[in-house]
């Protein structure tokens, strides 16, 4: 069994889960999904598909590159999303403006360390949290 996490904004793989969620309160300070479980689910078993679809050995590595991107292991021959939920990771977030480009810095609210993968989707995504902030 494989525990990955998505963001559920971009749909990007952030990695592997390191524990079960711990549930928290996090009052109106949440960033909102801007995709659904099922809309995340679908293109990791399209991708699988792909994957098992081809034969010749340079497209296999390709498909492979691209699952192992998406943290599915290879070989495989199918996936089943057995479970999906929605889980808030605590972050600080800065906005950072310099000469008219935008950018944002996740940092791990627990560990103090930059997530330069959470940084790249939340600024590939400003308008977004940009809404969910109330800064459009």
């Amino acid at each position: 069994m494989v525990r990955n996490i998505y963001d559920a904004i971009g749909g990007k793989y952030l990695g592997k889960a390191t524990g079960p969620p711990v549930e928290i309160d996090l009052g109106s300070i949440s960033v909102r999904p801007q995709l659904r479980d099922t809309q995340l689910a679908g293109p990791l078993r399209k991708a699988v598909e792909r994957y098992v679809s081809v034969s010749q050995e340079t497209a296999k590595e390709r498909h492979a590159d691209h699952l192992n991107e998406l943290g599915i292991p290879t070989p495989c021959r199918s996936i089943d999303v057995g479970r999906s939920q929605l889980v808030h990771m605590p972050m600080y977030l800065a906005m950072l403006r310099r000469e008219g480009a935008d950018r944002v810095v996740a940092v791990n609210a627990r560990s103090g360390d930059l997530n330069q993968r959470v940084s790249s989707v939340l600024t590939a995504n400003i308008g977004h949290l940009r809404q969910a902030f109330g800064k459009v």
